[in-house]
């Protein structure tokens, strides 16, 4: 019996240790909130889009993620890669944000929308925000 009992202590110490060297980002995937919000800072505070990007499809990928947060996480995952110069990409996040507009903000659906008008003005002209192309002014 005391066998017993010095095993399980030692089991139960093993576990313990194993849990505090472990990083807590194994053993939860986390919850999409969570995801969006380190999304925003990867964006916005360390400025790394492909980063931002990684996490907005890890929160739209959730399987707990509601409609308005994977709206939300679509559409800053559109206007990073409006930044990195890849309209293509954005046009087709921005497609998918309004294909699927159940549950997600008037707000989120009208700034889609325009952000798809103007991505797919600047695909038709060949012009993006990182070559503005030529303007030509005729005086008539």
């Amino acid at each position: 019996m005391e066998a017993a009992i010095n095993l399980s202590a030692r089991n139960l110490l093993s576990a313990l240790l194993v849990a505090a060297l472990v990083p807590a980002s194994l053993f939860a995937v986390g919850r999409p909130d969570e995801l969006f919000q380190k999304a925003l800072v990867k964006e916005s505070v360390d400025r790394d889009l492909e980063g931002a990007i990684s996490l907005y499809q890890q929160t739209v990928g959730h399987p707990k993620v509601g409609p308005d947060v994977a709206a939300e996480a679509r559409l800053r995952m559109g206007l990073c890669y409006e930044k990195l110069a890849q309209p293509q990409e954005a046009e087709t996040v921005y497609r998918q944000l309004l294909a699927k507009t159940s549950g997600a903000s008037p707000e989120i659906i009208q700034q889609a929308k325009a952000r798809l008008r103007q991505v797919e003005a600047e695909n038709r002209l060949g012009v993006t925000s990182g070559n503005p192309g030529k303007i030509v002014w005729v005086r008539r």
